[in-house]
């Protein structure tokens, strides 16, 4: 008997996708913190709304190298 059934591996793959994704989004928001100061709330759910892992790794990379906030935020679909 398997010891975790395809519903909970499915239900523990599904968090740890979550907790990745919610993770990279933080790393954003705390790179442009610490760059800029306070991010603003809208900016801030914008990331927090991106599922796209692959996006948030490429927003992390541009938050280290952009000029200012108005700036990165050309970067984020909203």
């Amino acid at each position: 008997m398997p010891l975790l059934s395809n519903m909970e591996l499915r239900g523990l793959e599904r968090g740890l996708k979550q907790g990745t994704r919610q993770t990279a989004s933080d790393s954003v928001i705390t790179v442009l913190r610490v760059r800029f100061g306070e991010v603003p709330a809208q900016l801030t759910d914008a990331l927090n709304n991106i599922d796209d892992l692959p996006l948030l790794k490429q927003l992390l990379e541009t938050a280290v190298s952009v000029n200012s906030i108005s700036e990165f935020q050309e970067f984020v679909v909203t």
